[in-house]
């Protein structure tokens, strides 16, 4: 799963989805090494349960969560590159090459 910082859109299991599609305002946020998605998109999409997500805060009216202990409690690991990609997978991507491609077929 990939996401862009700042984006509408993520790749899951290689489609295109939007985060939120009734909204393009709705996007996924980095910082600091965290990443924070829409409430409604990770049990929806990524099919975590509500009761594994940490407690939502409210962005211009939508719930949003810190996702990576969640999906480290699925065996996933979190990658966000310092251009603002957003990788969930099964190990930490240290291949800066690999990060700037696939940043680059995001664009």
């Amino acid at each position: 799963t990939v996401f862009k910082a700042n984006s509408y859109n993520a790749y899951v299991n290689g489609k295109q989805v939007m985060l939120d599609a009734s909204s393009t305002k709705i996007v996924a946020v980095g910082e600091k090494g965290t990443v924070y998605l829409p409430r409604s998109f990770v049990v929806n999409t990524m099919g975590i349960s509500e009761d594994s997500l940490p407690a939502s805060y409210v962005y211009e009216n939508t719930y949003y969560v810190a996702i990576n202990d969640a999906f480290a409690s699925m065996g996933k690991k979190v990658t966000v590159s310092d251009k603002g990609l957003i990788v969930i997978s099964q190990s930490v991507i240290d291949d800066t090459d690999t990060l700037d491609t696939l940043y680059r077929a995001l664009m």
